[in-house]
């Protein structure tokens, strides 16, 4: 692409900055476009063509922002990437990171033949220019990771500026140490010692004032950079040149290296102007300017270096003001004579009425080459201002001042002014710079005059306002509120008179711990924290800064207090202190307030007969209530001796029956006393006691909590009976009658009962009954005495006759006299009642039921029946008159 400066279009001036050591980021832009590289580098009189780039994406890049570089925007090219990203160090970054990228482009010949050593990595912007001067520049700065540990080697990353064109029998490097042919290198750019860079670049290396060590650089990965250097070359202007700027790694594809270019310091030209005025201190706040009516401006017109001839430098005129009108006719042109460099173009101003304000006069310094563009190239340019009157001006803008304080006013003007000031101070009034203190708002003017120009004065003013003393006042001293509880504060600004003050205040309450609206006059506290907060107030006039304090307590009360009792259980009619941990300025009540001493205090006492949720509220005026509840449950064992109190035969055993209650806890429990009790240690033990006597005992049962409950019993065992039998056992006749008697063996009286009671007894409850025997029989006897206590005895009576009956198994009715009948045995007194006998099918086969001595032979129906068995079933009646039945099988056998 092409870039110009056509006539009367903006100007683009470059700035010389000076070296700048800041922690900012570089910000770097990466993989731009050959245009944008070659637009981003080109300055005044230069034409850009056809600029073209052999570059990785990653390894170019524009810059921008401060760095140890000492400009701050251009473009690099690197040998690795330019850009740090994560993992992956680039140009730009602090110096602990390490650049080293392989980005796999290969070398260029004009590299490898300046190194000396094969390429890698290259990166190459190259673009057709044609100049608008004689020579051509731009500022540089070179950096690689190779500083300091290959220094002097042969592993050095090479760069180069190559110029070719009119002038240039072959590409030349213009890339040099300053005043030397030495292309600038690691090797000839360094701080090391030894000749063994001489020996490889030439004599004079390695040259160290050009070199930075970047060790601790914040902003730049190189480990080593370069001072900023000038690349220049002398052209013959509008005539086309090349230059190619190429880096590239050398030897191997490790360890990155870059070249910073400054943005716009790529230029042509040698002529300059600058203005001339009545502003010798030449800031920024007037400029340079020149009085109508007064002494001339100026113009300076310079060249770099004298001509043989003289050298005319044209111009075009621009600016607010007209030529001829407000100020003396000018032409298009001044001429430097030959072997000079300077010329002078005055400028006259001229005195109009009515007065227009400051008008402007611009310079555009015009090429004497066009260079085949399509108007004349601008290389430099110039403003004068035009005034009606002289610059005096106060720096000062109106200002507010507090009592007491002062004000140092600064104005500005030409020296060459006589000033003074109105009123008069406390100082010195015939300079630009005053101080005052005013105790009344006051006006101060500036005056300047030009003794002996004829000029009118010039003069301007300030208004410097006084604020009196206020005060401050926030309400009572000590303000209260509770945790949580927002508390409005008030300030109020006085005059010293009382009455409200005037004007326009800020407030700053501090701390602003808890507070919002700390910058007004009416913030809210609202605090988490109980205690005391020392609030200040500063309260600011705005317009002067004037201050006046203040300053309060906040007293903060808890918004909570701490019931200690917990939940718990307590014995029936427990008596227990409530405590509460608590502010002692809140009131407390308890409720229900029945159950303590004193509802109205932080720690009343309590005594506890039913269950009961206690609620005790705390109160404060503006805060809520707090309010804590604590459950207390009445716990009532309940133990009960069923067994009562009782009387009972001497060693015999109680067991005692004992409930417990509520049932399911796991109650702990103690017999008192534990003599003649077997498992004592539970709620059933067992008494044993072969003494007699009266024994009370007492159990007593603990609930886990510790509440008790008891119950007694007394125990009292008591003689024995005891008894005998008479007569003694022993055989008598069939229905003999006999006298029983039993003797008590005791001194206390008995009650009797006889066993068995069927009849055979004329009294069964009398000691001595008569029985009659028809059986063999035993009879017991038992005895009681008034206390329970029981004995018994026994005596068994069997019959003289042996009368007992009894059925045979089997018998043989074979008529040999031996077992021929099947009948009764040892019957006498008996009466049958019936004797039947039946075959195996149930078939009656033999029946009786007269004489009960009589039997069946064996026959039925005067047949003799099959051996066999057969069923028997026979009911005899006693002499007692009872009935008695047989029933059985019996076996025929012939």
């Amino acid at each position: 692409m092409r870039k110009i400066y056509l006539l009367f279009a903006l100007m683009i001036s470059t700035a010389v900055l000076k070296p700048l050591a800041s922690s900012a980021q570089l910000v770097i832009t990466p993989s731009v476009t050959a245009a944008a590289l070659a637009n981003k580098l080109v300055g005044t009189g230069v034409i850009i063509i056809a600029p073209t780039l052999t570059c990785p994406t990653v390894a170019n890049g524009t810059f921008v922002g401060p760095s140890t570089l000492s400009f701050d925007s251009g473009i690099v090219l690197s040998s690795g990437r330019v850009l740090t990203a994560p993992g992956t160090p680039g140009s730009n970054g602090p110096q602990s990171l390490f650049a080293s990228t392989n980005t796999g482009a290969g070398g260029d010949p004009q590299l490898t033949a300046l190194a000396g050593q094969p390429t890698f990595d290259r990166c190459i912007l190259e673009f057709d220019f044609r100049p608008a001067g004689d020579t051509v520049k731009f500022n540089y700065v070179f950096g690689s990771e190779e500083y300091n540990g290959y220094t002097c080697s042969s592993f050095n990353d090479v760069f180069g500026f190559f110029i070719s064109g009119p002038g240039f029998a072959s590409p030349t490097n213009i890339a040099l140490v300053p005043g030397t042919t030495i292309p600038v290198c690691i090797n000839s750019v360094n701080c090391s010692t030894g000749a063994i860079c001489t020996s490889l670049v030439g004599p004079g290396a390695p040259y160290c004032p050009y070199y930075v060590n970047n060790t601790a650089g914040t902003t730049i990965t190189y480990y080593g950079l370069t001072t900023t250097l000038q690349a220049i070359a002398s052209v013959t202007p509008c005539d086309t040149y090349h230059l190619k700027i190429g880096i590239a790694d050398g030897t191997d594809h490790i360890y990155d290296s870059g070249v910073f270019i400054e943005a716009g310091s790529l230029t042509s030209t040698g002529i300059n102007v600058h203005p001339v005025g009545m502003n010798s201190a030449d800031t920024t706040t007037g400029g340079q300017y020149c009085i109508r009516g007064c002494l001339p401006g100026q113009f300076v017109f310079n060249i770099s270096n004298p001509m043989a001839g003289n050298f005319s430098i044209h111009y075009a005129i621009g600016g607010t003001a007209v030529n001829g009108v407000d100020y003396s006719t000018i032409a298009d042109s001044v001429v430097i004579p030959a072997g000079g460099t300077s010329a002078t173009l005055f400028i006259n101003p001229l005195v109009v009425t009515p007065a227009t304000g400051i008008r402007t006069i611009k310079l555009y310094i015009l090429s004497p080459y066009t260079c085949g563009a399509a108007g004349p190239v601008i290389i430099d340019s110039a403003v004068m201002n035009i005034y009606d009157g002289f610059y005096v001006h106060i720096v000062n803008p109106d200002t507010t001042i507090c009592e007491g304080q002062s004000v140092h006013i600064t104005g500005q003007g030409d020296t060459s002014l006589t000033y003074s000031w109105t009123p008069l101070g406390t100082t010195a009034f015939d300079t630009l710079q005053v101080d005052v203190m005013p105790t009344n708002t006051t006006t101060y003017v500036l005056t300047g005059i030009l003794t002996g120009a004829g000029c009118p004065s010039a003069s301007d003013s300030m208004r410097v306002t006084v604020i009196h003393p206020f005060i401050v006042d926030v309400g009572p001293t000590i303000q209260n509120t509770c945790v949580g509880v927002p508390l409005i504060l008030h300030a109020s600004v006085f005059d010293i008179g009382g009455g409200p003050a005037t004007g326009s205040f800020s407030y700053n309450w501090n701390p602003t711990t808890y507070m919002t609206g700390a910058t007004t006059a009416n913030p809210i506290v609202t605090p988490t924290v109980a205690g005391d907060l020392n609030y200040s107030l500063t309260v600011t006039e705005v317009s002067a800064g004037c201050t006046a304090p203040g300053t309060l307590i906040v007293h903060v009360l808890p918004n909570d207090f701490a019931l200690l009792n917990p939940d718990s259980v307590i014995c029936f009619n427990g008596i227990i202190p409530m405590r509460v941990n608590g502010d002692t300025e809140f009131s407390y009540h308890w409720e229900p307030n029945g159950f303590v001493n004193n509802a109205n205090i932080i720690n009343p006492i309590a005594t506890i007969s039913a269950s009961t949720v206690f609620t005790v509220t705390a109160s404060y005026p503006g805060c809520p209530d707090m309010v804590h509840t604590v459950n207390l449950t009445v716990e009532s064992p309940n133990v009960d001796i069923r067994t009562k109190d009782t009387a009972f035969c001497v060693g015999d055993s109680i067991k005692l029956d004992v409930v417990a209650g509520p049932p399911g806890q796991p109650y702990t429990l103690s017999w008192t006393p534990t003599t003649y009790l077997i498992n004592e240690t539970t709620l059933t033990p067992t008494f044993v006691s072969d003494i007699v006597g009266d024994y009370p005992y007492t159990i007593t049962i603990t609930s886990p909590n510790g509440c008790v409950s008891t119950d007694m019993v007394t125990l009292s065992p008591r003689p024995p009976a005891h008894i005998g039998i008479t007569p003694g056992s022993g055989i008598v006749g069939y229905g003999e009658h006999i006298q029983l008697d039993a003797v008590n063996l005791t001194s206390y009286p008995l009650i009797y009962w006889w066993t068995p009671n069927d009849g055979t007894l004329d009294n069964p409850n009398i000691n001595n009954p008569i029985a009659v025997i028809t059986d063999s029989v035993t009879f017991v006897v038992y005895a009681m005495n008034e206390w329970g206590c029981r004995d018994s005895a026994s005596v068994t009576l069997q019959t003289i006759d042996g009368n007992v009956e009894f059925v045979p198994s089997a018998f043989t009715p074979n008529g040999d006299g031996l077992n021929d009948i099947f009948r009764i045995i040892n019957v006498r007194y008996h009466k049958l009642v019936m004797f039947n006998v039946y075959n195996r099918w149930g078939e009656l086969v033999y029946h009786n039921d007269t004489d009960p001595k009589k039997g069946w032979d064996g026959t039925f129906n005067g047949v003799a029946q099959d051996m066999g068995i057969f069923h028997y079933m026979i009911v005899i009646g006693r002499a007692d008159g009872k009935l008695r039945e047989y029933k059985g099988d019996v076996t025929l056998i012939r």
